[in-house]
Formats: C-alpha cells, sequence, structure tokens
C-alpha cells in the first residue's frame, strides 16, 4: 500500500472507531464531544476534496443522504435476520447491496434536484 492510501486506511479506522464510540456516549456528556471531535478528525480527508460544484449544501447533502442509506440497510439487514429469520451472511450481503443501489440512484437523482432549490432564509453559502 501507498503512503496515500495508508493515510487514508488510517484515517478512515479512526473515523470508524471513533463514530461507534459518539454512537454508543451519552449524548452531551464531555466524552461524546471529545470522541465527536476525533471523528471530526478522521473525515479530514473527505472534508479536504470539495465535490464538484463545491459548496457546504452539496457536501452536507451527501453525508446526510448516504449516513440515511447506511441506517436503512442496517435496519433492513437486521430485521431480515433477526425477527424474519433468514440466514446472516447472504441476507446482508443481498439487503445491504440493495438498499445501497437504490439510495445511489435516488441521491444520483434527487441532490441536483435539491441543491437547485433555493435555500431557506439565513442559509446560504457563503
Amino acid at each position: 500500500m501507498d503512503l496515500i492510501g495508508s493515510i487514508h486506511l488510517a484515517f478512515a479506522v479512526l473515523a470508524m472507531v471513533s463514530g461507534l464510540g459518539v454512537v454508543l456516549a451519552r449524548k452531551g456528556t464531555p466524552q461524546h464531544r471529545f470522541v465527536g471531535r476525533i471523528y471530526a478528525t478522521g473525515l479530514i480527508p473527505v472534508w479536504l476534496r470539495r465535490p464538484a460544484g463545491g459548496g457546504w449544501r452539496e457536501l452536507h447533502a451527501r453525508f446526510m443522504s448516504w449516513a440515511c442509506v447506511g441506517l436503512l440497510a442496517a435496519a433492513v439487514s437486521e430485521i431480515a435476520t433477526r425477527y424474519l429469520e433468514f440466514p446472516f451472511g447472504a441476507t446482508v450481503a443481498i439487503a445491504s447491496a440493495f438498499v445501497i443501489l437504490t439510495g445511489g440512484v435516488i441521491i444520483g437523482r434527487q441532490i441536483p434536484i435539491t441543491l437547485n432549490t433555493p435555500p431557506v432564509r439565513g442559509l446560504r453559502d457563503p
């Protein structure tokens, strides 16, 4: 692995591990805020790469959209394996792939429409 790949991997692991810590920590506590800052540090490489067209609205829209897709993929997998008792491995793979592909299509179509909608007063790009 080259240097850039190693740095990317290190930041990705930092974000994933600390992200779990943020979710598990009691909200609003000093521990939650501290781990949240570590999580934000793990996302620095993402912030350095501005999306085409730029702007915080697009970056925010993409982060929030993909976060929702990830949560939906986890929820579908959880329901299918725990409550419907389908076999774990194949069910998680198929359910996650379906939700992620569907989410990607929706995000790809919807974000340009959303970004062309006038922002709410007071929420403008600088």
